[in-house]
């Protein structure tokens, strides 16, 4: 049984990596002047992939974490130099222990956030074509656009959502390939 489900587990970090490396390409493709280049449904695509891979992971985290002694509200005894220090270990165990999928994860977060935060003012509507021209709908009023800034305002709404589908398979993955040291309590399917 332990062999399927880390197969499994294998699996999904795959899917994973083959979204991030798809929705890195998306938002690096979303960024050249002939933009949009590429249908808007694969980035829809690639956001509906993460609903069953980051739902996944944190029901399997919450699963875990579901498992650790907690202690009572009404404890009397207030949190001690002892229960700061397991924190902090616990923290830097799991840095050093995944330190290379850090490596590659925190810089990928930086950038897609980065590419978000700076495309969100950019878009000032919605994208809209009718047989009268382009427009922005903002809200029910419409501005006016030629055809280069509607495909501009298209390019920068597949970019918000292929960086931000691609943020969350990022997280799935490293929640998906954590495993809790041998000193914490285990799953009980045998991850």
């Amino acid at each position: 049984m332990e062999s399927v489900v880390g197969r499994f587990r294998s699996q999904r970090l795959a899917a994973c990596a083959l979204g991030v490396g798809i929705g890195l390409l998306l938002v690096v493709l979303s960024y050249s002047p002939s933009a949009p280049i590429y249908p808007g449904g694969l980035a829809a695509v690639l956001f509906v992939s993460v609903f069953p891979l980051f739902g996944w992971a944190v029901i399997e985290r919450s699963f875990t974490a579901a498992r650790r002694p907690r202690r009572r509200w009404n404890d009397s005894r207030g949190i001690t130099n002892e229960d700061y220090n397991r924190a902090w270990k616990g923290v830097f165990d799991f840095a050093k222990r995944y330190r290379t999928l850090l490596l590659v994860a925190v810089p990928i977060v930086l950038g897609l956030w980065v590419s978000m935060i700076s495309t969100m003012p950019t878009l000032q509507g919605q994208p809209t074509q009718d047989s009268t021209g382009y427009y922005l709908n903002d809200h029910g009023s419409h501005i006016p656009v030629s055809k280069a800034g509607y495909e501009r305002a298209i390019a920068a709404q597949d970019r918000l959502f292929a960086a931000g589908a691609t943020l969350f398979l990022v997280v799935a993955g490293v929640l998906t390939a954590y495993k809790p040291t041998p000193g914490s309590p285990q799953p009980s399917n045998g991850d």
